[in-house]
């Protein structure tokens, strides 16, 4: 999407005339404004700031009027009040991660990221959470996870978008990520562990929201936004400060940024990633560019969502098969 389609876009949603497709993919560009003031680089900054102050008054008439109008999902993604990143690098040195302190009984589950081509992979946890994996980690849980508890093990690093459950629902069952001996119990909803076998600290970090760590049952710190606490799994000392949380997850976004990428080759990247297969019943589309830039985070329908209204081409999502139609791209 070239600069003056962006601007063309964008005015279809001030005046409250683009399809919710259209909508969902101006709200998904100035969440990048938030994150990623450089997304936008090709536009001039009297236009981004008069822009950015128009969106945000738009948004939030939308958002006052959700007892009339359901709010679209990606907008209500946009605000959540509690999402969380972690970044834990931890001693794993002689630690038995593929089971973590599950019995034999328990019959756990190991899932692992692509460890050829050191790719990310993205999955769905049992509850509904969802994880993206860093290449070569390892998630493992039991197979009863979410029956009577929500606990993984991970060695490597991971991106956690955790469900919250009700009180009617299981909601006295935390969610808890070990790796090693210190656990993290989540009080957020979304967050980053690293924790690669060899090291010697431990280093979380929150971006939003607040998680509670543990060492041998011994809390180590409660954080909140921007502060990170760094353990060390040697001398057991551990202190806290203040961070910009947002440079740590850098690592999410490196297979989710495309510059005229052929719609063909994207669409076999993305399926590896999201673990579904991925065609066109208009084998044209193939050809078509496409540039832009994810967290790295989303759903493959939210992914989807967004290239399709900016590519003029529609999809749909059956199971583990997605399907791309559409008479020619922008």
């Amino acid at each position: 999407m070239n600069k003056e389609e962006f601007r063309i876009l964008v005015n279809k949603y001030l005046s409250g005339a683009a399809t919710a497709e259209e909508t969902r993919a101006v709200e998904y560009y100035y969440q990048l404004f938030q994150d990623e003031p450089d997304v936008t680089g090709q536009l001039d900054k009297e236009y981004l700031s008069s822009l950015e102050n128009r969106m945000k008054n738009r948004i939030w008439q939308r958002l006052e009027a959700k007892e009339k109008t359901p709010v679209t999902f990606l907008s209500a993604w946009y605000f959540k009040a509690a999402a969380v990143f972690i970044g834990l690098t931890a001693l794993m040195g002689g630690l038995y991660f593929l089971r973590g302190n599950f019995s034999s009984k328990d019959q756990s589950v190991a899932v692992a990221a692509g460890q050829a081509n050191n790719a990310n992979r993205f999955i769905t946890l049992p509850d509904g959470s969802t994880v993206l994996l860093h290449g070569k980690s390892t998630l493992t849980y039991s197979k009863d996870f979410n029956l009577n508890r929500r606990e993984v093990t991970l060695s490597g690093e991971a991106y956690f978008d955790v469900v919250h459950l009700a009180s009617g629902e299981g909601g006295d069952k935390p969610f808890v990520i070990k790796t090693g001996n210190v656990k993290t119990t989540v009080l957020g909803t979304a967050f980053n562990i690293q924790a690669w076998e060899g090291q010697k600290e431990v280093v979380v970090t929150v971006n939003r929201g607040k998680v509670k760590v543990e060492n041998d049952q011994k809390l180590l710190a409660i954080l909140t936004e921007n502060k990170q606490i760094v353990f060390n799994t040697d001398t057991q000392l551990s202190g806290a400060k203040i961070v910009e949380a947002n440079k740590t997850v850098a690592w999410a976004q490196t297979d989710m940024t495309f510059d005229a990428r052929p719609f063909g080759e994207l669409a076999e990247q993305l399926g590896k990633r999201y673990g579904v297969k991925i065609g066109f019943k208009n084998p044209l589309l193939k050809q078509c560019t496409i540039t832009g830039r994810f967290s790295g985070t989303e759903t493959i329908e939210e992914v989807f969502r967004i290239l399709s209204a900016t590519s003029n081409t529609t999809y749909t999502f059956n199971g583990d098969e997605l399907l791309i139609d559409g008479e020619k791209c922008h």
